[in-house]
């Protein structure tokens, strides 16, 4: 720790609910290992981190590898999704703090380049969407502005900073001869109004970008190495880090309006690498990671002073660090802070919590409104003189207690109408900052974050709990995987663009497979454990979808690139080799053909979908296309059924939800469903009038809405937001029980809704999370499941090469009995309801139904009501020991045993009765 002569006087300082601030690396398993990092011996920044990315420079020249934030874990080296961005070393990286997917990097070869980097992508970039060239030679730091939108600033080895507008691409101030030598951090101010940087000239400096002007400098860290600076938040101090001239690591604070002499400088060790600093505006934690060092120095920041607090020990060198934004923490278990070190293999997590005797409730008290990602202005609005404080937005868990959303939609008043030439301005007013939450709630909240009484300035708002169904019999919905000698193991899964990555009848499943000419494999249920062996249909070109019908759990369909409908008959026990040839090949779309799925309760008809914007039927047993459905301005996502296979509802990537009758040709409603640019899917609600999707919003959550089709148009019924994630989700609902599960591509859990009539009508159940992450999932029928184990649905789990079975259960007191309140008749996925001549001639029925009760299982609804004994009585057993209880014969027995335990037996004569004691007349008054 720091020697410091006020050590003594810290010990008095108020106490801090962060004092007992716990920090933690996470197990191996929960690492991003098998990496090859940089091992350029400059001082660069070679990690950077959002909420959905971290960025780390490899060690080959100019690249950078994208860690996607949710999948940890073993990975494939050579199959990382990699930008390269140079053939020169990369000298620093930087996020956006708007924008997740917005990524700057800085190379030796004196150019800055933008990416945009794709949700889950999966794919290198060598094509930058912006680049930047103006220095002329290489740019050492890159600083994002902390309130105005897509404003960047360069610092060079030519002396210079250079302000740039990212998203037009242009310079916007060029800062020259202001620094004596190389530019080696930056860092800006509250509300960017002021730029504080350290250079190679042992100076420190604090610039008023838009006067172009330094409006102090003072001298720095006398060692020759490099230096770093960061601004404390709105606190009104500096920290730095550099070098003594006798080459020992200093921590010095500042006080921006006076460089002349620092407010405290202290010598932290002798270590030769440099001292990174990284800063929690919420929390005041302080944190040095240095270069080569194995151990994290934590501190807290108040009173313009520091304080020591647990360090992170590790025998993990680190070649830089960074900071995780407070959105994506881990909020219901009071994670405050992550860090990630970058080591030689590894990016490691560094969780810091703080212990509460409860997680069971959200700890607000923790976590004070922090910055949005939504700028405060735009960068002509900065440039032209306009300073505001960052927005602020209250971070809340969602139903899922492991993702955030933002509760309120913040503005932000303008602190400043003009450019100020004087430090005064880093003291800018305080922002008063209205919420507008979604939903009713309190009046718009003032907050003032920064100086000294952060806390009485702050008045908390009630959160909303959770809300969930707590008399609902699917609360506690369990779900159990199997042991890896029952799963389905080294398969050799290949890449696909697949609509469907994993479907399944009774007998068989199917998967992409690796190889050319659009390989399916094709597994039998039966066949569990590890697969050498694994038989594929050859479709010709790339495979885009597939399903099984229903009815016929040996008929595949599958669709292609090259614009064909094929059908296939697997043989009872499986195929026996590679087959190339379909039983039944139909043409009509004229590009290539995205979904196919098997009409719910008419015999052989298959719908598709196609990238030439239309909807096909086919009677597969005559082999003729029956109808030809346009209209579809986009391609087509999803198609599902309503309960009788008179209409369906479309979820397409123009937004739009349609409401189709096929046999009348017509689009019955259409209404725009998610706000999100991502796409959506749709789902019928059995028998119901309503329709669930799941897809994004506009600010990129991913939400679930219901909708009433006798009043579409009227907008959804209900929403609830899910999560950050970045995969497009499917919802499964089961019309039996009126649960959805939503799940999607790179999820690691499965969530749970019920739906019903009580508002607000989606039920927030429960959540079954794994380690791995999902690549694909499918439900199986519902007659797979075990009704003896009280399992309400199966599911198949497709991970990497591993396919695992789910069993989801609902916990009974006496399962010994048919639960028949929870299996209501199902779908009778033996026999369809209607032929295809019938349907196309315009018949419907509904779906036959089967009871899943087995003979020999008495329903619940008539076992014989259960006597339930008092496990204590109580005042019974207090009776009864009264009654045992003999106080005369209890002392008897007490005596007794004192009498033979000092040796005296009944009539003994003691020595003491044989002397002879004083006479009465003796004893005087």
């Amino acid at each position: 720790s720091f020697q410091r002569d006020d050590q003594m006087a810290s010990k008095f300082r108020s106490a801090s609910k962060y004092r007992h601030v716990l920090g933690t690396l996470s197990k191996k398993e929960l690492w991003y290992p098998d990496l090859k990092t940089t091992n350029s011996s400059g001082d660069y920044n070679s990690a950077a981190a959002s909420s959905k990315w971290v960025a780390v420079a490899l060690a080959t020249a100019g690249q950078v590898a994208l860690l996607d934030i949710e999948v940890v874990g073993k990975r494939n080296y050579n199959e990382l999704p990699t930008i390269f961005a140079s053939s020169t070393n990369i000298t620093d990286l930087a996020f956006s703090p708007f924008d997740d997917s917005l990524l700057a990097t800085a190379t030796e070869d004196v150019t800055v380049k933008l990416w945009k980097i794709a949700d889950k992508t999966k794919e290198n970039q060598s094509n930058a969407a912006v680049t930047l060239s103006g220095h002329k030679k290489r740019v050492d730091s890159l600083a994002f502005h902390p309130t105005a939108g897509n404003v960047l600033a360069t610092g060079s080895s030519d002396k210079s900073v250079k302000i740039w507008d990212v998203e037009a691409g242009k310079e916007l101030l060029s800062l020259d001869g202001i620094h004596g030598d190389i530019i080696h951090s930056m860092s800006w101010n509250y509300n960017g109004s002021l730029l504080a940087t350290s250079s190679k000239d042992k100076k420190i400096r604090i610039i008023d970008p838009r006067a172009k002007a330094a409006v102090q400098t003072g001298a720095g860290h006398e060692g020759l190495k490099a230096s770093r600076i960061k601004w404390l938040g709105n606190t009104g101090c500096i920290a730095t880090t550099g070098f003594s001239k006798f080459r020992d690591r200093q921590f010095a604070l500042w006080d921006p309006s006076d460089l002349s002499k620092p407010l405290k400088m202290t010598t932290v060790d002798s270590s030769t690498g440099v001292l990174d600093i990284l800063y929690d505006v919420d929390t005041s934690l302080l944190f040095l990671a240095g270069k080569g060092d194995g151990g994290i120095k934590v501190f807290e920041f108040a009173d313009k002073d520091i304080s020591d607090l647990p360090a992170i020990q590790s025998s993990e060198a680190q070649k830089s660090t960074a900071m995780l934004p407070k959105k994506a923490c881990d909020l219901m278990n009071t994670e405050v802070v992550r860090l990630f070190k970058l080591t030689a293999n590894s990016v490691i997590p560094v969780s810091f919590t703080v212990p509460r005797k409860s997680k069971f409730e959200f700890q607000e008290d923790l976590f004070p409104p922090t910055a949005s990602s939504t700028p405060a202005l735009t960068a002509d609005a900065w440039l032209g003189g306009e300073n505001k404080d960052p927005n602020l937005i209250q971070l809340k868990p969602t139903t899922s207690n492991r993702f955030w959303e933002e509760d309120q939609t913040p503005t932000s008043t303008s602190t400043s109408t003009s450019t100020s030439t004087s430090t005064s301005s880093s003291q800018s007013s305080q922002a008063t900052t209205s919420y507008s939450p979604a939903v009713p709630s309190a009046a718009p909240l003032p907050y003032s974050r920064g100086a000294a009484k952060q806390e009485e300035a702050y008045v908390p708002r009630e959160i909303k709990s959770v809300q969930v169904i707590r008399s609902s019999k699917y609360r506690h919905i369990q779900g159990k995987g199997t042991k890896p000698q029952d799963q389905y193991s080294n398969l050799s899964i290949g890449p696909s663009a697949n609509n469907s990555v994993i479907r399944a009848s009774r007998k068989f499943f199917v998967v992409p497979y690796q190889g050319s000419g659009g390989r399916v494999g094709v597994v039998p249920l039966t066949q569990t454990g590890r697969r050498n062996d694994v038989l594929c249909v050859e479709c010709g070109s790339d495979c885009l979808d597939f399903d099984f019908s229903p009815f016929d759990d040996n008929l595949l369909a599958t669709v292609t690139e090259s614009a064909a409908l094929q059908l296939w008959k697997i043989p009872e026990k499986g195929l026996t080799k590679d087959t190339r040839t379909p039983d039944s090949a139909l043409k009509g779309h004229s590009r290539r053909v995205t979904t196919v799925d098997f009409h719910p309760t008419a015999n052989n008809i298959v719908v598709t979908s196609s990238g030439d914007q239309t909807v096909r039927l086919w009677d597969i047993e005559k082999g003729e296309e029956q109808i030809k459905l346009e209209g579809f301005d986009d391609s087509v996502l999803s198609i599902s059924w309503d309960y009788k296979g008179s209409q369906f509802v479309s979820a397409s990537k123009d937004k739009f939800m349609r409401i189709v009758d096929p046999r009348a040709k017509s689009i019955q409603q259409k209404v725009e469903a998610h706000d999100g640019a991502k796409g959506f899917k749709a789902t019928w609600m059995g028998d119901q009038d309503k329709i669930l999707t799941v897809g994004f919003n506009k600010l990129s959550e991913r939400s679930l809405m219901l909708w009433d089709l006798r009043n579409l148009n009227a907008g959804r019924v209900s929403e609830v937001s899910i999560d950050q994630g970045a995969g497009l989700l499917t919802p499964y609902y089961d019309a039996d029980i009126g649960v959805v599960y939503v799940t999607g591509k790179g999820d690691t859990g499965v969530k749970m809704y019920e739906i019903n009539d009580e508002a607000p009508f989606i039920h927030y159940l429960t959540e079954h999370r794994t380690a791995v992450p999902a690549n694909g999932i499918t439900l199986l029928p519902k007659t797979v499941c075990n009704v003896r184990e009280t399992e309400i649905s199966v599911w198949l789990k497709l991970s990497d090469n591993v396919v695992d079975t789910i069993r989801f259960s609902v916990p009974r007191t006496r399962p010994e009995f048919f639960q028949d309140d929870i299996y209501c008749p199902t779908k009778d996925v033996h026999h369809p309801a209607v032929e295809a001549s019938e349907w196309f001639s315009g018949k419907d029925a509904a779906p036959k139904k089967i009871d899943l009760r087995p003979a020999d299982m008495t329903p619940l609804s008539k076992a014989p009501q259960e006597q339930k004994a008092k496990k204590y009585d109580f005042n019974a057993e207090m009776n009864k020991k009264s009654k045992e209880f003999d106080k005369d014969k209890f002392l008897d027995g007490f005596f007794q045993t004192m009498s033979k335990d000092h040796g005296e037996e009944d009539g003994q004569v003691l020595k003491q009765d044989l002397m002879e004691g004083a006479d009465e007349s003796e004893w005087s008054d």
